[in-house]
Order: structure tokens, then sequence, then C-alpha cells
């Protein structure tokens, strides 16, 4: 809608410009409620609340993030280890090989379910 927003005010649109301004203005209130549900329903459940907290001093991860992450995987504690997690985000490392030659450097091997 920023893109529309902006195509509209070049091309002098500027009943439609207020339109856009308005809906983008609507989408984010809409958006910060969502974060507060979000962030209420982790707060009320214990067992949420401290694995956002795991997710979350994993540095990158913020708790949009880790929201996402739990409500696409659910417990993840059936992982029984961080190692397990990790190869099932596609995010460990995997060398590329053939044969008794090794091609290229180590990179993330990209076959978990999220990737």
């Amino acid at each position: 809608e920023s893109n529309r927003l902006e195509s509209y005010t070049v091309s002098g649109m500027n009943e439609v410009a207020e339109h856009a301004r308005s809906l983008i203005a609507w989408l984010d209130a809409q958006i910060k409620q969502l974060e507060v549900d979000m962030d209420d329903h982790i707060n009320r459940h214990p067992g949420l609340k401290h694995d956002v907290e795991l997710l979350t001093s994993i540095p990158g991860i913020g708790n949009t993030t880790a929201a996402r992450l739990l409500g696409q995987l659910g417990d993840i504690r059936r992982f029984g280890s961080a190692k397990r997690f990790a190869a099932f985000l596609g995010v460990t490392p995997r060398q590329r090989s053939s044969g008794t030659s090794i091609k290229g450097r180590t990179m993330m091997s990209r076959t978990g379910s999220l990737s």
C-alpha cells in the first residue's frame, strides 16, 4: 500500500492517495492489535512464554519470529535437542561433496520444513 500511495501522490491522484493513507493507518492498527493479542496469549501460557524466552535468546530471533516458529511447529520439546531442532529448521551446516572430492565451502543445508 505504501508503494501505491507513492504512485498516487506522484500522479496527482490526491483523493485516492488519501484513501490509501487511511487504509495504511487501519492496517498499522490491525498489526499492532495482532501483536498485542499474540503477546497476551503467550504471557497467559507459562510453557509458551518459556519457549519464547529461549528462542529469543538466540541472536537474530525476536518476538515475532519466535511466535511464528511456535505457531508453525507447536511444541518444540518434541525435538529432544537443539541439534535436532536446528536440523528440522534447515539451519545446520552441510558440506558439498561428490565421491572423494569436496567441492566448495560448507553451507547451510536448507533441507528443513521451513526453508
